[in-house]
């Protein structure tokens, strides 16, 4: 009989455990429900409150509370709900993660674009580096009516096998780290006949409060790295070469 009023109580027990806990899922259901956090419902009466209801929060995890923030962020800054009306609090941070999971992917997709492009501005611009040598070969600065000047002068050869009939591109200019001092761009519609070298001379104002102007005057040839860079270089017979994209 004993045993039997233990096994007894115990259910008795085990069964008001039961009936508490399913009262209090009742109870908060109107917030949580019984699936935490992520189970809350955005609803006319609690979406302005819900931040508030939610930010001591012991069952999302960092990453969660992160992904919720964001989206939210992000719905105030393309002007839309932040707290969709229906939603759960869980389909919002599962939105948001996908979100995250597409952009990984456009990303992704435009990082490959890029690098596809340049790959092929580089092989376009080496058949040009090979049709048309620019060299620097003399640097210098001149004070012509009342204006400041650097200067430079450059040798052209045709390498092409055709008459060139004008080109364009930029010289770059680079300190002994590999720093940027400044660019010149050089834009040429003299005729170069094929297998020719010439010569020119180029000037560029000069700006005191320029530091790039100051910097490409002091340095000397040996102490930089010159690079020439085309763009286009148009032939006497119609046709053409070109980095740039089509």
């Amino acid at each position: 009989m004993d045993q039997i009023n233990a096994r007894t109580k115990t259910a008795n027990k085990n069964a008001v455990s039961v009936t508490l806990l399913l009262a209090l899922c009742l109870s908060l259901s109107f917030l949580v429900g019984c699936s935490g956090t992520k189970g809350i419902k955005i609803t006319d009466k609690n979406k302005d409150k819900v931040m508030e209801q939610i930010k001591d929060s012991k069952d999302l995890t960092v990453g969660e509370v992160q992904l919720l923030q964001t989206y939210v962020l992000r719905a105030a800054m393309t002007g839309h709900d932040p707290f969709p009306i229906g939603k759960t609090i869980g389909e919002i941070i599962d939105d948001q993660r996908k979100f995250n999971a597409e952009s990984d992917i456009r990303d992704k997709e435009e990082k490959e674009r890029i690098a596809k492009a340049k790959s092929i501005a580089d092989e376009k611009r080496k058949v040009l580096l090979a049709a048309l040598t620019v060299t620097e070969f003399e640097k210098g600065f001149e004070h012509i009516d009342y204006q400041d000047y650097n200067t430079m002068k450059f040798s052209y050869e045709n390498r092409s096998g055709k008459d060139i009939r004008g080109f364009k591109g930029t010289i770059i200019y680079k300190d002994l780290f590999g720093d940027v001092i400044t660019g010149l761009r050089l834009k040429e519609d003299r005729t170069i006949k094929a297998g020719q070298t010439v010569q020119v001379s180029k000037q560029v104002d000069y700006n005191q409060f320029m530091d790039k102007d100051k910097k490409l005057r002091e340095a000397s040839l040996d102490n930089m790295k010159v690079t020439w860079e085309p763009d286009v270089i148009l032939f006497t017979d119609g046709t053409s070469l070109s980095a740039e994209p089509e």
